[in-house]
Protein backbone atom coordinates (compact mmCIF):
# COMPACT_ATOMS: atom_id res chain seq x y z
CA UNK A 1 0.00 0.00 0.00
CA UNK A 2 2.57 2.62 0.69
CA UNK A 3 4.39 2.02 -2.77
CA UNK A 4 0.93 2.29 -4.43
CA UNK A 5 0.69 6.14 -2.45
CA UNK A 6 4.63 7.14 -3.45
CA UNK A 7 3.77 5.64 -7.40
CA UNK A 8 0.60 7.58 -7.09
CA UNK A 9 2.18 11.02 -5.48
CA UNK A 10 5.18 10.24 -8.48
CA UNK A 11 2.64 10.05 -11.10
CA UNK A 12 0.61 13.25 -10.24
CA UNK A 13 4.12 15.48 -9.60
CA UNK A 14 5.28 14.12 -13.21
CA UNK A 15 1.79 15.06 -14.67
CA UNK A 16 2.31 18.47 -12.85
CA UNK A 17 5.29 19.17 -14.14
CA UNK A 18 4.39 17.99 -17.78
CA UNK A 19 1.49 20.62 -17.91
CA UNK A 20 3.67 23.04 -16.42
CA UNK A 21 6.13 22.60 -19.51
CA UNK A 22 3.80 22.39 -22.28
CA UNK A 23 2.00 25.61 -21.11
CA UNK A 24 5.27 27.46 -21.10
CA UNK A 25 5.88 26.39 -24.61
CA UNK A 26 2.20 27.08 -25.76
CA UNK A 27 2.79 30.20 -24.18
CA UNK A 28 5.70 31.09 -26.48
CA UNK A 29 3.90 29.79 -29.34
CA UNK A 30 0.78 31.92 -29.08
CA UNK A 31 3.57 34.94 -28.22
CA UNK A 32 5.82 34.14 -31.44
CA UNK A 33 2.40 34.04 -33.28
CA UNK A 34 1.21 37.04 -32.43
CA UNK A 35 4.25 38.51 -33.13
CA UNK A 36 4.16 37.39 -36.67
CA UNK A 37 1.19 38.44 -37.31
CA UNK A 38 1.75 41.88 -36.12
CA UNK A 39 5.12 42.55 -38.43
CA UNK A 40 2.97 40.81 -41.46
CA UNK A 41 0.44 43.82 -40.71
CA UNK A 42 2.81 46.52 -39.98
CA UNK A 43 4.60 45.29 -43.19
CA UNK A 44 1.83 45.32 -45.03
CA UNK A 45 0.56 48.67 -44.31
CA UNK A 46 3.30 50.12 -44.66
CA UNK A 47 3.60 48.96 -48.22
CA UNK A 48 0.32 49.91 -49.22
CA UNK A 49 1.22 53.66 -47.57
CA UNK A 50 3.70 53.35 -49.98
CA UNK A 51 1.71 52.28 -53.15
CA UNK A 52 4.66 49.11 -53.85
CA UNK A 53 2.04 46.36 -53.01
CA UNK A 54 0.35 44.85 -55.93
CA UNK A 55 -3.47 45.00 -55.77
CA UNK A 56 -5.66 42.28 -55.85
CA UNK A 57 -8.65 41.94 -57.80
CA UNK A 58 -10.91 42.38 -54.95
CA UNK A 59 -9.30 45.83 -54.11
CA UNK A 60 -9.31 46.89 -57.68
CA UNK A 61 -12.90 46.29 -57.95
CA UNK A 62 -13.53 47.61 -54.55
CA UNK A 63 -12.04 51.03 -56.11
CA UNK A 64 -14.04 51.14 -59.02
CA UNK A 65 -17.26 50.93 -57.32
CA UNK A 66 -16.41 53.66 -55.29
CA UNK A 67 -15.22 55.83 -58.26
CA UNK A 68 -18.52 54.82 -60.15
CA UNK A 69 -20.89 56.08 -56.73
CA UNK A 70 -18.91 59.85 -56.73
Amino acid sequence: MHSTNINVRQTKMKASRMCLKYKDTAEKTRKARTTSSHMTNMTTSTLHKKGTTRISSHSLVRKQNNKSKT
